[in-house]
């Protein structure tokens, strides 16, 4: 019960941690590993999902951190009797790797991967739109029905960004006369 009680803490640390930077795939690893720790395995995977979508978006280069997302979530999927759901990418020029590292990608034709990247993606988005961040959540969105093959109708949309007030440029404009 206690044991319990102290994962239930941490998925809450972590999951405000994440709410504070929605950006920060780090963020993203330590929810994830709390959810897992605690058994909500499609939880830690939806959230790993979001982690690599932030990723991809992010960095194309391979990094240590790249390649221990890459490893839990294969394995991950592969304790949920989906090992087909990251299979083998092909060299690419453009993204170099390290060269003894394999790489991988989603075989988004997985149904389970596929339903955990959907609902990741519109993870992602919801929070950048409750931070108030409408120009990522534009960019994420665009990018993950483009990229992944999210439906439109799957993520939320997006207001258009508000413009800023003149009324805060005068006073910018003042306070940098003053200083």
């Amino acid at each position: 019960r206690q044991m319990a009680a102290t994962y239930d803490e941490s998925i809450k640390a972590a999951t405000y941690a994440r709410n504070l930077s929605p950006n920060n795939t780090r963020c993203y690893l330590l929810l994830a590993q709390a959810q897992a720790n605690s058994g909500k395995n499609e939880e830690a995977a939806i959230t790993l999902c979001q982690a690599l979508q932030l990723q991809a978006m992010q960095s194309y280069i391979w990094s240590e951190a790249n390649q221990q997302l890459w490893d839990s979530l294969r394995k991950m999927y592969t304790s949920f009797g989906q090992s087909d759901a990251f299979v083998l990418a092909q060299p690419d020029p453009a993204n170099p790797t390290k060269p003894d590292v394999p790489r991988y990608q989603p075989n988004l034709r997985n149904p389970v991967l596929a339903r955990h990247f959907n609902a990741a993606g519109a993870g992602i988005v919801q929070l950048m739109l409750d931070a108030k961040d409408y120009a990522n959540a534009e960019i994420i969105r665009a990018y993950a029905i483009a990229n992944f093959g999210i439906p439109e109708s799957q993520m939320p949309h997006v207001p258009p960004v508000p413009p800023k007030s003149k009324f805060f440029d005068k006073i910018g404009k003042k306070l940098s006369a003053i200083f």
